[in-house]
């Protein structure tokens, strides 16, 4: 089971068991019921509402009580529970002194629509969050931290002619004051990786994880398992993957490669007690995923593989959708024990696409490092393969002066203080 003791970091400013929310309506919405609910066990404050007309006052707020003494919000992380996110058109967030004479506000527009392989938008309990770069100021130019912000509210639009549940789980200013983490995950234990990859990730002092397919160790082109104990000797470790089927030997999904959620969770656990057993992982690392291909839902609306999991003692997962140029990062410690979203983390590249473009993407990832480094949030870096320099051709291949040039800015950021590089399972404590 999830450790439901663990405290969630940041200052917080709504959480269960809500009370003391008001909700206003804008025109062409009908809000048809408001108050306390029960989801999961918690008191979340619920809303129904209709969309009646399409244009800029389709909304309703969420209003929190104003605080009886100032607060700094320079982040938030806010957890929302939905059964259909689809119907919602975006959700903005603000934060205010008295009146909202001056406020700060963000605009969710994006990573709203449901998949069964991204991070955020989950028919569920999830999360967004918000750091520094994504406000948008009014009445005032200094550091949004300094502002002695008393009201916070969120504005949901409904799109026309849905009714929308809504539930409001917290809202945390400040989740991300702690120091950024990176992990530098390689999926599915190839030993290019272990031969390439790990010693100039070693020349700038980084460790990394690698997200094993028990099942093929040892054959060609993957690890064996004494490589996989000389890496893990070297302080770096291993944690789950899969597929682990004998016939599709890694390829697809659990979705695809099995049948029934049983055999999925049995699929999971044999891994990682291999890993347990071969001493490759850790308690930690024991309860952490990578999910083959990103899938963690067979459909939308069955998240019950994700449940299922929470329940078996796995705590956090990584997607491979990505990156999202505004949503690549959250804080795992800012999130309550039972949120989907643990479990369907962001990652920040790499994909190759092509020759061409290889030199923009890497500036991209690199811009993602320094986003993550800036705003003190949790970012994982997905690799794969590791070939020569500027000799990658397939999506999972990363050419090993790109490589190094990774590694140069993220050592550049860790010698600045901005950011540590942790073994993937630091995001399960």
């Amino acid at each position: 089971m999830a450790d439901a003791s663990r405290a969630a970091y940041g200052n917080v400013l709504i959480e269960p068991p809500v009370s003391g929310i008001t909700v206003t309506t804008g025109t062409n919405v009908s809000v048809s019921s408001s108050g306390q609910g029960t989801v999961a066990g918690e008191t979340l404050w619920m809303v129904t509402a209709t969309g009646t007309g399409a244009g800029p006052t389709n909304n309703f707020e969420i209003n929190l009580p104003v605080a009886s003494e100032a607060f700094s919000a320079k982040d938030v992380a806010i957890e929302i529970y939905t059964p259909n996110i689809s119907k919602m058109e975006r959700m903005v967030i603000y934060v205010g002194t008295t009146g909202y004479a001056k406020f700060a506000s963000h605009s969710i527009s994006t990573a709203i629509v449901p998949t069964t392989q991204s991070p955020f938008a989950i028919n569920g309990l999830t999360a967004y969050f918000v750091h520094e770069i994504l406000w948008t100021k009014s009445g005032f130019t200094h550091p949004l931290g300094d502002l002695d912000c008393t009201q916070c509210k969120l504005r949901v639009y409904v799109s026309n002619g849905n009714t929308l549940t809504i539930g409001l789980r917290s809202i945390r200013a400040g989740a991300m004051r702690k120091k950024a983490r990176l992990a530098i995950t390689a999926d599915d234990g190839y030993s290019s990786f272990v031969r390439m990859g790990m010693p100039i990730l070693q020349e700038y002092g980084l460790k990394s994880t690698m997200s094993i397919i028990y099942i093929t160790v040892g054959t060609p082109g993957y690890a064996s398992l004494s490589q996989l104990g000389a890496y893990v000797a070297a302080g770096n470790e291993c944690i789950p993957h899969g597929p682990n089927h004998p016939t599709t030997l890694g390829t697809g999904n659990l979705f695809t490669a099995w049948a029934t959620n049983t055999e999925r969770l049995a699929d999971v656990i044999a891994c990682r007690d291999y890993l347990l057993e071969n001493g490759l992982t850790s308690e930690w690392g024991a309860k952490c995923y990578i999910w083959p291909q990103g899938k963690y839902a067979e459909t939308v609306t069955d998240l019950s593989f994700l449940e299922m999991m929470l329940d078996n003692g796995f705590s956090v997962g990584r997607t491979s959708d990505g990156p999202n140029a505004t949503y690549h990062m959250q804080k795992n410690n800012g999130l309550s024990t039972r949120n989907l979203q643990l479990l369907c983390g962001p990652v920040i590249g790499h994909t190759w696409t092509s020759s061409g473009t290889e030199a923009a993407n890497i500036a991209n990832i690199i811009s993602y490092i320094n986003d993550v480094a800036a705003a003190g949030g949790d970012g994982t870096l997905t690799l794969h393969r590791v070939v020569g320099p500027d000799a990658a051709a397939q999506q999972t291949q990363i050419s090993s002066n790109r490589l190094r040039e990774l590694c140069v800015a993220i050592k550049a950021q860790v010698d600045a203080g901005n950011l540590d590089v942790v073994l993937y399972s630091e995001f399960a404590r």
